[in-house]
């Protein structure tokens, strides 16, 4: 026998866990409001994601604590700060943020990588600033939104078309915009 091919079985995490929106660049040179929101897209599973980290991305990996539960439909974040984050957003639950992330998100655009504990990816794609990626999110006020969140798969996330500028000012954390 030369191969033998094993039929891939994804996790839950790996069917149903999605960054959804990214605040890489606020206005303002040193804006400390930047977040990461994942996203539950399953309408059944409850995700367990102790120990998921966002690997590639912020200089830092950042690890999800134990305990970690994502319901179905449910949103958390992951923030650069999270004082400056409650200041520019008071509305959005605090039980939600899951803490800071170490540095920035790339201004220019760059790699984030989501796994799950056993470190098999989740999720890795490259968004970027340059056209014909969303002029809107590059430090004009609006987040990065991923538009189809159940409907892109995860092989497309790097192609600018999936993606938009938020139509609110600092993006929808904690929410899907309509």
């Amino acid at each position: 026998i030369d191969t033998i091919n094993t039929p891939f079985s994804p996790s839950p995490a790996q069917q149903y866990l999605r960054i959804t929106e990214l605040h890489y660049n606020p206005p303002g040179s040193r804006d400390p409001s930047e977040f990461i929101e994942l996203t539950n897209i399953s309408s059944a599973t409850t995700l367990d994601l102790s120990g998921a980290a966002i690997s590639d991305g912020p200089s830092q990996p950042f690890t999800l604590p134990p305990g970690t539960m994502l319901a179905p439909g449910d949103i958390l974040l992951i923030v650069k700060n999270q004082a400056a984050f409650q200041s520019a957003y008071p509305a959005v639950d605090p039980a939600i943020v899951f803490g800071d992330f170490q540095g920035s998100l790339s201004n220019a655009g760059e790699n984030i990588k989501l796994d799950d504990p056993q470190g098999s990816t989740i999720l890795e794609f490259t968004y970027n600033d340059n056209d014909p990626w969303a002029e809107r999110a590059d430090g004009n006020g609006a987040s990065l939104e991923l538009i189809d969140p159940a409907g892109t798969p995860t092989d497309q996330y790097a192609k600018y078309y999936r993606w938009r500028g938020s139509t609110a000012l600092g993006g929808s954390p904690g929410a899907t915009e309509p």
